[in-house]
């Protein structure tokens, strides 16, 4: 007799029910749900999968058993922060496997996350999560960077390798606190060698675009040196094709994205792409469409008003900031900045 859990099936029903729950359980700040769903036999599969023989297996066990104790969901929640949206998209099947899509959305900017499920003991968990910015699967990411920090042990000494391990989790919990600076300079101190791995350099892009601009760019171009080629990295580009006004290979990665994604949203950044080309055309017609499919996305109205504005459509600007007025999800202290760049629309003055 086996003493390793058999999986059990689930059912396109239990999956969506799943999916619902993760969602109004981290919209209502807790993070207990998506910390538990860790603690699966099949997300220990999947690291010790990508692990490989290589690795001493009582080693890569007590690294699923770090991981499944680090509260990734209370880490992930910290790192949206209070005005981003974790937002359910879509299920699907893929080799006999129920995945869920999930958009995180906010001031850090946009990313997806794609779970896919596995159930044992009655209990639906995480087989593994597809994370769209880093273009890989988390087990990946996780064995890739412990992998590092151990051959730096090798290199240098355990002992500088327990403070390197400790300092990379002191940046996160900097991000977390939002103390920029100070993650930066942590990172600084890293080794370079240990600076090169993906993971470690998208957190730098989170942390330089919340301080300092042209080191963020320049930081976004050592990135791309690196992951330049890799097709799935291509999505964690979009800023650096955005900032260099490579707006053609930008409007790609929104359009090859979307083609998986199917994600209305996305019409909002093919709109800023526009604008930028100076095509105001586009403009309209993307945040038009989004505006049609995504009405309660008050950043979408407000790009509208504006350009509805710009181009002297008055009536359909006055008509879209009377629905925006009376959405009281909507944060009505944004429309300063259009009272600032368009001080002769009387309609924006009024109560």
């Amino acid at each position: 007799m086996s003493c390793t859990p058999e999986e059990q099936p689930i059912t396109k029903e239990e999956a969506i029910a799943f999916a619902q729950r993760l969602e109004t359980s981290i919209a209502n700040g807790h993070s207990q749900l998506f910390d538990s769903i860790f603690a699966n036999q099949a997300f220990a599969d999947h690291i010790a999968k990508e692990a490989g023989e290589a690795m001493d297996k009582s080693y890569v066990k007590g690294l699923v058993v770090a991981l499944q104790e680090k509260k990734i969901g209370r880490e992930m929640l910290k790192n949206m922060g209070s005005d981003a949206t974790y937002e359910f998209l879509h299920h699907y099947e893929k080799d006999k496997h129920h995945h869920l899509l999930f958009r995180i959305y906010g001031d850090a900017g946009i990313n997806y996350h794609d779970l896919e499920l596995a159930k044992f003991d009655d209990r639906i968990g995480l087989a593994d999560m597809f994370i769209y910015l880093s273009g890989e699967n988390i087990s990946k990411t996780f064995i890739r960077t412990t992998s590092l920090l151990a051959n730096h042990a090798k290199q240098e000494s355990e002992k500088k390798m327990l403070n390197v391990a400790k300092s990379i989790q002191n940046i996160r919990n900097l991000i977390n606190q939002q103390q920029y600076a100070e993650a930066n300079k942590l990172y600084e101190q890293l080794p370079e060698k240990i600076k090169e791995d993906k993971a470690l350099q998208l957190m730098n892009l989170t942390v330089l675009a919340k301080l300092d601009q042209e080191k963020y760019k320049l930081a976004l171009e050592v990135y791309n040196k690196y992951f330049g080629n890799d097709p799935a990295a291509q999505f964690g580009l979009f800023d650096s094709y955005f900032l260099n006004e490579e707006y053609d290979k930008a409007l790609n990665v929104v359009n090859v994205l979307d083609c998986t994604v199917k994600d209305p949203l996305l019409n909002y950044y093919r709109a800023l792409i526009y604008t930028k080309m100076g095509d105001r055309e586009n403009t309209i017609k993307y945040l038009e469409l989004l505006n049609k499919q995504k009405p309660d996305f008050g950043d979408g109205a407000l790009e509208l008003i504006a350009n509805y504005i710009a181009t002297g459509e008055n009536e359909k600007a006055e008509n879209l900031l009377g629905v925006y007025r009376g959405n009281k999800k909507f944060d009505q202290k944004k429309l300063e900045s259009l009272r600032y760049l368009y001080p002769y629309f009387a309609p924006l003055s009024q109560p």
